[in-house]
């Protein structure tokens, strides 16, 4: 991918923007998840198609060495098989002694139980179970597109340039166009 990119951030949550963020999610509560998960996987939806090939990062940062195990949550949320492949990579930054775990997983998006992975993204923050800590973006490896959900609020999908940005539906909120630099949120 080039050194700069085009970029942008949807929200996922409903717009009623009259309450702040804790009276927010309080007032939505039955519906809040539901309604982050369902603009989630319609964007999701609308960048990848369903034969695509595609890889899933994990990433998780700590000073001890955490582990992204295949029993967690994230990981159970892909149907393996021949035609998936699976790889764990470990590294120790120099500048500040942080350990960084990362799993890759390469297969077309009907692999990838995205609904439930977008779920534990967004509990994250809550602290509800099931919950995804590790850091999880999606690359198409056709389209050269990025996918990260940050947590419950929004999505930003990467690509090269505006013209190669998938068509968004309509009815989602885009918060705005930027341009970014891959390891903004890359490395």
């Amino acid at each position: 991918m080039k050194n700069t990119q085009f970029a942008v951030r949807l929200e996922l949550r409903p717009t009623d923007r009259n309450l702040d963020e804790y009276d927010y999610i309080q007032a939505v509560k039955p519906n809040y998840f539901p309604t982050v998960i369902d603009a989630a996987s319609l964007v999701f939806e609308s960048t990848f198609a369903p034969d695509e090939a595609i890889a899933m990062l994990c990433r998780r940062w700590g000073s001890k060495r955490t582990h992204i195990r295949t029993s967690g949550f994230g990981l159970k949320q892909v149907q393996f098989d021949q035609d998936v492949s699976l790889s764990f990579k470990k590294r120790k930054t120099k500048e500040r002694g942080i350990w960084i775990r990362e799993a890759l997983v390469l297969g077309d998006r009907r692999k990838f139980n995205h609904r439930n992975i977008f779920l534990g993204i967004a509990h994250a923050d809550f602290n509800i179970q099931p919950m995804i800590r590790e850091w999880v973006v999606f690359v198409s490896l056709q389209k050269e597109l990025v996918y990260f959900m940050y947590d419950d609020r929004g999505v930003l999908i990467a690509s090269p340039s505006k013209e190669t940005l998938p068509t968004l539906p309509e009815n989602l909120n885009i918060l705005r166009y930027e341009d970014i630099r891959p390891s903004e949120f890359l490395l």
